[in-house]
């Protein structure tokens, strides 16, 4: 039996807050106007847009197996791993959670990405990693009602060993010590609620002052063609 999908909305968005909304958007402050975003795996394709908030001529176009229709974006129904899209096409391509869905593919799905991005475009990933020894235990026991299993998320090293074959690195950022979970938990457990606040400032000092990035459990890696 799984687990039911339960978090609470304050501590989710401040624990998720950098990387689901403000790396894209500093990014979307170095890019030219009319640009072409493509949110690879991306659902109701929330993320893809907060890459062009800076630029209303540009344009995301969101690829999916299962396309969640939203705003402003375009959807295209497809397999990532056979992109239907021209050689050099976008500036962006961002894939949000979606690339430890395909963990026997990932060297082809790399390859698509590497094809439809433009020369020099930005390639960001951002993903879950197997590092942090809790969330494993928690990953492994209580699996939730929107997980599948076919979900393999990849070491942090060998995540960037995949990554260097088809792209140059520019950086990366890890998340989450202890606090990973910490939105499920207080969504059940309400008073702990200010020892969560406590636990997301302390994984970031921790991971700001100390090597700790093995043991994280999210990363965010912003790439180049």
């Amino acid at each position: 039996m799984k687990t039911l999908w339960k978090t609470d909305e304050a501590i989710q968005g401040r624990a998720w807050s950098k990387i689901k909304y403000e790396i894209p958007y500093e990014i979307s402050k170095t890019l030219p106007d009319g640009c072409l975003v493509l949110d690879l795996g991306g659902g109701l394709g929330w993320f893809g847009p907060w890459f062009i908030i800076n630029h209303k001529k540009s344009k995301v176009v969101c690829v999916d197996i299962e396309p969640r229709l939203g705003k402003d974006v375009t959807y295209l129904k497809a397999n990532v791993l056979s992109l239907p899209i021209f050689d050099d096409t976008f500036d962006v391509v961002c894939a949000h959670s979606i690339l430890h869905h395909v963990p026997d593919s990932l060297d082809e799905c790399l390859t698509e990405v590497q094809r439809v991005l433009k020369p020099g475009g930005l390639f960001v990933i951002q993903e879950p990693t197997a590092n942090n020894p809790l969330v494993n235990v928690v990953r492994k026991f209580f699996r939730t009602d929107i997980h599948v299993d076919d979900e393999k998320p990849f070491l942090l090293k060998k995540l960037k060993d995949f990554i260097k074959k088809h792209f140059t690195i520019e950086e990366v950022e890890c998340f989450f010590l202890f606090s990973y979970m910490v939105p499920h938990i207080v969504s059940r457990l309400p008073f702990l609620k200010s020892l969560a606040y406590f636990l997301l400032n302390l994984d970031k000092k921790m991971l700001n002052k100390l090597s700790l990035d093995n043991y994280s459990a999210y990363t965010s890696i912003v790439a180049r063609k």
